[in-house]
């Protein structure tokens, strides 16, 4: 059937795309809404989502933020940033309802299309390292006077991934496909198998750990502890426990001690939160946040219930940057880097409840239906919006509105 086919071929499109061409996503999505269209059977469609109900908690949130344009004097920046949440809307409502998509039929299709995406992500960006590396001594060789010196810094954080997406996210885009292999290992019949998929764990936490994203290193020691757990319990045997805990160790030490910087970034973030390290025009990323929170944290309590107005949000930090002197995040055009607080100066702190109870809710049903990867993938998500505003970019609304569908479709027993 022709309908299938353009299905099949758009979701792994727009699976491919989110890690490798994030400016043809757009695209799919399109696609993806005509066959919605071209079905029709709308009251079976409204009946599907509203027995799925853990999918209307981001359309939901999309409507309050339309809601908060009432309240907004800058409103083509507002109708801008309600276009950057639109998944947020269609996603939770087109793919649960797409017939043709079979989800539960090409699950591990799906699966193996969204891992090898990432760890082409991987490949491309050592080759792309080394390439800039080995330039760049050449040029050094010959004696070529250079403006900058990156060498190894190529091979981590920034400037590894950059030109993809910022390291940050697709750390965390690696961190969902590694719970999506750790998931599958209980179905491990053979011992090829076996072999196979650690080798893409490693493959995955390998990428999760050069990206360097302090967000998604802790997100990956949470999801290594919480599968080591989930399978101590479930087969009731002590060695994943002490597996679970010597990778835990094993990977704590990689970090503090093989890879580059992480002692001192370690002590930048005790001191800054120990207000031993106060500095207005510093632009490090850990500074950066603590100004922009205390900006945040002071409109807030400005307009606490309905919020400022969903365009007004970075005219306000902005006004409040320059009166707070914090010229490092002015300049860097730094937004409340919390999604909590993103969303309360938007919308007040109706909004912000209203997205910590979707949070909550999401965790509830993942533990009701025993549908772990739900739970693991809601904590670390939830953990992540306390440092990034991700309903602000693509690739966060991306993030959230295609994996709650991807991984809550993990589990074929998910109606409710």
């Amino acid at each position: 059937m022709i309908q299938r086919k353009i299905t099949f071929y758009a979701f792994s499109g727009l699976l491919i795309s989110s890690v490798l061409l994030k400016n043809i996503s757009p695209l799919f999505i399109i696609v993806l809404l005509g066959m919605w269209f071209w079905e029709g059977q709308f009251k079976t469609k409204w009946s599907l989502l509203r027995n799925q109900t853990v999918y209307l908690i981001l359309p939901i949130y999309f409507l309050l933020l339309v809601i908060g344009l009432v309240n907004t004097s800058n409103m083509e920046y507002g109708l801008q940033k309600l276009g950057t949440r639109l998944p947020l809307l269609l996603l939770p409502v087109v793919l649960p309802t797409l017939k043709s998509l079979n989800f539960t039929y090409h699950k591990r299709t799906f699966t193996r299309i969204f891992v090898f995406s990432i760890l082409a992500a991987m490949v491309i960006c050592l080759i792309r390292a080394a390439y800039l590396y080995f330039v760049e001594s050449a040029a050094a060789n010959r004696g070529e006077q250079l403006d900058y010196l990156y060498q190894s810094r190529y091979f981590y954080g920034t400037l590894l991934s950059n030109f993809l997406m910022h390291p940050g996210y697709l750390a965390m885009f690696a961190n969902v496909a590694l719970i999506a292999v750790l998931y599958d290992l209980k179905k491990i019949q053979t011992k090829k198998r076996l072999y196979y998929n650690i080798s893409i764990i490693t493959a995955l936490t390998l990428f999760v750990l050069i990206l360097y994203s302090k967000t998604a290193l802790g997100m990956l020691l949470l999801i290594y502890m919480a599968f080591g757990l989930r399978y101590t319990f479930r087969e009731k045997k002590i060695k994943y426990l002490l597996l679970s805990f010597a990778l835990l160790i094993g990977l704590s030490g990689i970090m503090y001690f093989v890879i580059p910087n992480t002692k001192t970034r370690i002590q930048t973030i005790v001191e800054m939160f120990s207000q031993k390290n106060h500095d207005p025009n510093s632009i490090e990323s850990t500074q950066l946040r603590v100004h922009a929170w205390k900006a945040s944290r002071a409109l807030v309590e400005e307009a606490p219930i309905l919020g400022h107005g969903t365009g007004d949000v970075w005219d306000i930090l902005e006004t409040k940057y320059k009166v707070l002197g914090y010229n490092g995040a002015l300049s860097n055009e730094v937004n409340a880097h919390n999604e909590y607080y993103q969303t309360a100066l938007a919308i007040g702190l109706v909004g912000a409840l209203f997205l910590i109870s979707g949070l909550m809710f999401w965790v509830v049903v993942g533990i009701r239906k025993k549908h772990f990867p739900l739970v693991v993938w809601t904590l670390i998500t939830a953990f992540a919006l306390t440092f990034e505003s991700y309903f602000s970019t693509q690739n966060g609304v991306v993030y959230v509105s295609l994996f709650l569908f991807f991984v809550y479709s993990l589990k074929p027993e998910n109606n409710e």
